[in-house]
């Protein structure tokens, strides 16, 4: 949509820039002015045409020879993913493609791939506190140091051979290893983050890269939300972005979507994966021994007894004080002084950046700690659009639309 308005306005622009100025006569045309007229039209659509011919074959040579560049002109991301970049643009998921996951991987490691915006960094600490029991010795430092996020891209191009080198080998600014804070050889399993889904043919189409069956050794935590909530939180979400990391990727992610374009886009447009496809391909997962899949909703009603969960799930047994300890700091009135840990500080970028905007200026991470933000802040409209979604990609699985809305605790 964006590149065909664009198109419109250089059309448009041509146009007036061609068109003899008017006057207040109203005589008659003078003789050869239709003729005149119809040559400017004619001239007017050589130059769109060469235009575009000349944009086409500009961005066809940019993809071949380097297609990182489009990420040096703002807006340059729409021009990347019109050539088949994957989006977004900083998602790489080479580390799961079979030859490299099986090199790097250990049995016992926790990959936690929740759905985007249903408590990712929650759960990614609740996992962490987990594995050292609350224990303060092994400290949270940085949610990319301590359970570094494996599908991501540093900067563009960035292969995952790159990365895991980076993991293995950066000193971080305070003189210690990266490789100790993630890969300690107290911790009794690794953790990394991720946002992908299992692997499989649905519906005729192969989707996911997540190869959960052929590693039953490596544990897989999934968690969702209510759709209705996830806009809510998406459509403020982007705003929280680093205005230099946005710079690094062409201006991407955009902000100032409304929430009814917001709720479409995660309706059927291009922001399905993020709820609908994400449910629907992890389902038919759900009850694989190595998949815990978790709904948001559940964990805000019972905390502890889904650290219980989780702990079980992957082989940590706690007392009743360390159960207590973890779900005290897991809370989020515990978790809000914690926003400059939950940067995702960029260890492998050559000015060391952030994804996220520091608190004061505006960057958001536990905002609520509770659900129904759907409920509030959708319209008739976006109402109407996410639940006639929810009947067209939920159908009549009524198991896994009420989980997916509700979670297990029900409405």
């Amino acid at each position: 949509g964006v590149f065909w308005r664009f198109l419109s306005s250089v059309i448009m622009a041509e146009m007036r820039k061609r068109q003899k100025t008017p006057t207040e006569s109203d005589s008659p045309p003078a003789k050869g002015a239709v003729g005149r007229s119809s040559k400017t039209w004619v001239n007017v659509a050589l130059g769109v045409v060469l235009v575009l011919v000349l944009l086409i074959a500009a961005v066809l040579v940019t993809k071949v020879v380097a297609p990182n560049a489009f990420f040096k002109i703002q807006g340059g991301w729409i021009l990347y993913a019109l050539t088949g970049g994957t989006m977004p643009p900083y998602f790489n998921t080479e580390v799961f493609q079979p030859e490299y996951f099986k090199d790097f991987i250990k049995d016992g490691d926790v990959i936690v791939s929740t759905g985007a915006k249903c408590g990712t960094n929650w759960m990614l600490y609740i996992v962490h506190l987990i594995r050292t029991k609350g224990d303060e010795k092994k400290p949270w430092t940085e949610i990319n140091h301590n359970t570094p996020w494996i599908s991501f891209r540093h900067f563009p191009g960035q292969t995952w051979p790159q990365l895991r080198k980076a993991m293995e080998t950066a000193i971080l600014p305070d003189g210690s290893r990266l490789k100790e804070k993630w890969d300690d050889p107290e911790y009794p399993f690794r953790v990394f983050k991720a946002h992908e889904v299992p692997h499989q043919t649905y519906q005729g189409k192969e989707v996911g890269c997540l190869h959960i069956r052929e590693f039953p050794k490596v544990k897989f935590i999934a968690m969702t939300r209510n759709g209705k909530d996830v806009a809510v939180s998406l459509n403020t979400f982007w705003d929280s972005h680093a205005d230099d990391f946005k710079k690094m990727w062409g201006g991407f992610p955009v902000s100032g979507e409304s929430l009814l374009e917001t709720v479409k886009s995660m309706s059927g447009g291009p922001l399905m994966d993020i709820y609908f496809n994400y449910v629907n391909y992890w389902w038919p997962f759900r009850n694989e021994p190595n998949v815990l899949f978790l709904h948001y909703h559940d964990l805000i009603l019972d905390l502890r007894g889904n650290v219980a969960k989780i702990a079980e799930f992957v082989g940590v047994k706690l007392t009743d004080k360390e159960m207590d300890e973890v779900a005290h700091r897991a809370s989020f009135a515990q978790m809000k002084g914690l926003h400059a840990h939950f940067a995702i500080q960029m260890f492998d970028h050559p000015e060391g950046m952030a994804v996220m905007k520091p608190e004061e200026e505006g960057g958001q991470f536990f905002k609520r700690g509770r659900s129904g933000a759907g409920k509030e802040k959708f319209d008739d409209q976006c109402h109407k659009v996410f639940d006639d979604a929810v009947d067209k990609y939920f159908g009549n699985n009524e198991e896994m639309k009420s989980f997916a809305l509700h979670g297990k605790a029900g409405p």
